[in-house]
């Protein structure tokens, strides 16, 4: 696992991640994607995790992490932008919204978190990406599934799934308000994107999609397939702060470099 990491050239752009579960799980389909549309090194600032939350701590499977509006990636990019001589170029990409929804928060709130987000990464960039709800995939989970899924994931949640669904579509809205408003590319995701339990996009499609999340014309070169090893060597990085089983845990970031000299830092 360690020989994916490395220390070589030079960044020459920046990437700003915001997301949960989807971002996680495609974190190495992500980076061959932006290595392959930013033509090489980067410099990687990514806020994601199982059950993440905008606006608020979450604990999943003993792991506690920060919302994402008070982690430390904030700090830690405005620090960069104003010691980086090369004044590096920076795009954003804003995704995987609805955790929230099972934690018990309103459309509205939510998007209130989102759009304190976006307000913040537009100091930093004009390329900013926001994605929507995969309201059709959504859509097909059936009555008797949901109340399982709930239990499972979302222990503390009491919402019906026809309460969960139209919440979603409510924010799904007020997300494609917030593109308009601030002249954002939205994307839709893709229904056939989506694995068996309708929330996390399937093995096969990762590459498809997160080209499409970063590029969404899908144009320029494909991404190779991305690197199990890499994938592995990103995961088992300690994040910025978090709390495992109770015990607390900060690092500084980057936390590393791989082998192509794209830096990571996770929060």
């Amino acid at each position: 696992m360690t020989a994916a990491i490395s220390n070589v050239s030079r960044v020459n752009r920046r990437f700003v991640l915001l997301g949960a579960s989807n971002a996680a799980r495609g974190i190495g389909a992500a980076v061959q994607a932006a290595r392959t549309l930013f033509d090489g090194p980067f410099d990687l600032l990514a806020a994601l995790g199982h059950g993440r939350s905008y606006g608020r701590g979450a604990w999943v499977l003993g792991r506690w992490l920060p919302g994402i509006v008070d982690c430390g990636l904030w700090k830690d990019l405005a620090q960069r932008e104003e010691e980086d001589p090369l004044d590096l170029p920076t795009q954003a990409l804003v995704t995987d919204v609805g955790n929230d929804i099972l934690y018990g928060a309103s459309a509205e709130r939510i998007a209130e978190w989102v759009g304190t987000c976006i307000e913040r990464l537009q100091t930093h960039s004009s390329e900013i990406t926001l994605t929507g709800i995969p309201i059709q995939s959504l859509d097909r989970i059936t009555e008797w599934e949901f109340p399982i899924f709930r239990t499972m994931l979302y222990p503390g949640c009491r919402l019906t799934r026809t309460e969960a669904l139209s919440r979603a579509a409510e924010l799904n809205d007020l997300l494609r308000e917030i593109a308009d408003a601030n002249s954002l590319t939205f994307v839709k995701p893709q229904a056939d994107w989506y694995g068996r339990d309708r929330i996390h996009i399937g093995r096969a499609a990762q590459r498809q999609a997160w080209q499409t999340f970063l590029a969404e014309d899908e144009s320029g070169a494909e991404a190779p397939p991305s690197s199990w090893r890499e994938f592995l060597a990103i995961r088992t990085l300690t994040p910025h702060h978090r709390r495992l089983f109770g015990f607390s845990q900060r690092r500084s970031q980057p936390a590393a470099t791989l082998r192509d000299g794209t830096q990571v830092s996770l929060y």
